[in-house]
């Protein structure tokens, strides 16, 4: 095991992390407080270790103390558990689960589901607050079981070749707020509701690894090469605002947002600077929240040709006129130009209530170069804080 630090790379493990391991493989790792390693031993087969940035400890017994657990793939942190999925070919795989609270490693599934011949927890992973396991099995192939309110139950994949047992799920990864499934030679998208086929059966390629940045989607080949996929999404904003009278003034701004496609917008984020105090904000599937005058709201998924209005209710002292730097981002990127969705919106607050409402688009009629920069380095926390709390699990 070796890391990259102050310049230069340095090895933090003795090999095969000792002579009580004598691992010839690292599988996964994982970092929260500490860094989580899943291992393989030749002899011993599947053993988790700890790093605290000293020494390496273990963490589980070898094959979580079944000797025909020969080996595991994948492990996530999942509502406060480590899970971790085993191959077994004598009685089925395993997904063993160690609960933080009470310090102690679980089986939570065992014989293969129910099922003997699902002999391989391939790949886990968390989406939109469930539990993935992909599934191997030795008759029909590729399986997906999904873990939700302490129930596990299969879904149908895709139009995977499920009759041929050479096809399994080699790894899982989210992007666009989509599922996505690599098996030998093909790659499955999963919206929550259905799968697709994004990449058709290819002779020529051999599919080891999914991995994502914020934009774009990268599949690993075991020929070395890589290919990159990414979502584009035309958005457009359009706000409207007018004001309510009472002790002080309230401003109502309602933006709307439109998804020209082509491709489906996963997490739409609106990031607001408000020129007074944040009273709400508002709009079915949007959830928002604030810090101080920073605003933040969020929708899950804007798909092509969809539109969603969103309110926010800012208070203000007095009349004026009030500027609202706004900016609008997506998972998906913008093919047309995505900085027309910086902007700053004027409006004016006057005792005349029956006044129209006042419109813009995304062709501001102030975009100011150091306003602009200034919503940029003031939303950048915003937006990551945006994509945490969707990936808090």
């Amino acid at each position: 095991m070796w890391r990259y630090y102050e310049g230069g790379w340095e090895q933090v493990n003795t090999d095969g992390f000792g002579d009580s391991v004598e691992a010839d493989v690292v599988y996964y790792l994982l970092g929260l407080d500490k860094l989580y390693a899943l291992v393989a031993s030749p002899t011993q087969g599947p053993i988790v270790l700890v790093y605290d940035g000293e020494d390496w400890t273990e963490f589980s017994e070898f094959g979580f103390g079944d000797e025909d657990n020969i080996v595991a793939y994948d492990m996530v942190f999942f509502d406060n558990k480590l899970y971790v999925g085993t191959e077994n070919e004598e009685t089925g795989g395993q997904i063993w689960a160690y609960d933080f609270q009470n310090e102690r490693w679980e089986n939570v599934v065992s014989d293969g589901f129910g099922d003997e011949d699902n002999y391989s927890i391939s790949a886990l992973i968390v989406y939109r607050n469930k539990l993935y396991a992909g599934v191997a099995n030795v008759v029909s192939g590729a399986k997906v079981f999904v873990y939700e309110n302490g129930e596990w139950e299969e879904i149908e994949f895709g139009d995977a070749d499920t009759g041929d047992p050479e096809v399994f799920i080699r790894d899982f990864e989210v992007y666009n707020n989509k599922l996505y499934a690599a098996t030998i030679d093909e790659i499955f998208e999963y919206d929550g509701t259905e799968w697709s086929n994004r990449l058709p059966e290819s002779e020529d390629l051999e599919i080891n690894d999914l991995i994502t940045d914020e934009f774009s989607l990268f599949a690993g080949t075991g020929d070395g090469y890589v290919i990159e996929a990414h979502a584009e999404a035309d958005l457009v904003m359009n706000i409207e605002a007018r004001h309510e009278k009472a002790n002080s003034y309230n401003i109502i701004y309602t933006i709307t947002i439109t998804n020209n496609g082509p491709d489906d917008a996963g997490i739409v984020i609106v990031i607001a600077t408000v020129p007074g105090i944040f009273v709400s904000g508002s709009g079915e599937g949007w959830s928002c929240f604030h810090e101080e005058a920073n605003v933040g709201c969020y929708i899950e998924m804007l798909k092509n040709g969809q539109s969603s209005v969103l309110t926010i209710v800012v208070n203000v002292e007095n009349e004026g006129e009030y500027g609202l730097p706004i900016t609008l981002f997506s998972t998906a990127s913008d093919p047309i130009n995505p900085e027309r969705n910086n902007q700053v919106f004027t409006y004016n607050v006057t005792q005349i209530l029956e006044e129209l409402p006042r419109t813009g688009s995304n062709i501001a009629s102030q975009v100011l170069p150091v306003g602009v920069l200034l919503i940029a380095l003031s939303s950048r926390k915003l937006f990551k804080n945006c994509f945490k709390r969707q990936n808090k699990n």
